[in-house]
């Protein structure tokens, strides 16, 4: 008897973990059935799910998920969409911050526009042992050190991960999250 909890305990476990990444992925493609979604709002449906997967250091705040955005805002009420389409999960707040003030926000996961571009590297400087998710859709962002940079793949929003750059600002990434993604290095080594 003892032998078979322990069985399931472990089905359970992988159980777990498989909807875990399966809820990731359905997110995601929430809305096939009903609309299509913009581009912004499966970005939005990622950026609310990442934390799911990402482990903050000892006494980060856990209530809300505090995403927020440097630059011009790409999302429009694409939070507001995917947030109101998927009920039960965490409180999220969005906030919008300067590249002056990046490390002000408290953030758990900041989304930098594409239209910081030209100040990318001095925001990555900024940012580099902060604990928090760095996240953008500027071209190989990733690689330039950010964490998380959206890509696109085969007419499909996809994600590469730079996972030294997570650990550096003491960040624990999933490996379910690291299997869904393309794993890159810095640039420089």
């Amino acid at each position: 008897v003892p032998d078979s909890r322990v069985r399931v305990n472990r089905c359970r476990g992988r159980l777990s973990r498989i909807a875990c990444v399966a809820a990731l992925l359905y997110s995601v493609n929430l809305w096939a059935a009903e609309s299509k979604p913009s581009e912004f709002e499966v970005k939005a449906a990622f950026l609310s799910n990442f934390a799911r997967f990402v482990e903050w250091p000892e006494g980060t705040e856990q209530d809300t998920l505090r995403i927020c955005i440097v630059g011009v805002d790409p999302f429009g009420n694409a939070f507001q969409t995917v947030l109101g389409r998927s009920p039960g999960s965490q409180p999220v707040h969005v906030d919008h911050l300067t590249v002056d003030n990046v490390l002000e926000g408290s953030c758990h996961i900041l989304f930098v526009s594409s239209s910081e571009t030209r100040k990318l590297g001095e925001i990555l400087r900024r940012t580099r042992s902060a604990p928090m998710l760095t996240v953008s859709d500027v071209d190989g962002f990733a690689k330039a050190g950010g964490m998380v940079g959206f890509i696109i793949r085969k007419n499909k929003i996809r994600f590469q991960i730079n996972p030294s750059a997570a650990t550096q600002a003491g960040l624990r990434l999933s490996a379910k999250l690291l299997r869904l993604a393309e794993i890159v290095e810095d640039e420089g080594g």
